[in-house]
């Protein structure tokens, strides 16, 4: 979400990221 200068799909693929590891993790 801090990244709001790269594209869109590159802030999209960061913030989904996290949230599958998370997921995963969990």
């Amino acid at each position: 979400m801090r990244i709001a200068s790269s594209n869109s799909t590159t802030q999209m693929a960061s913030t989904e990221a996290p949230v599958i590891l998370s997921v995963t993790d969990s």
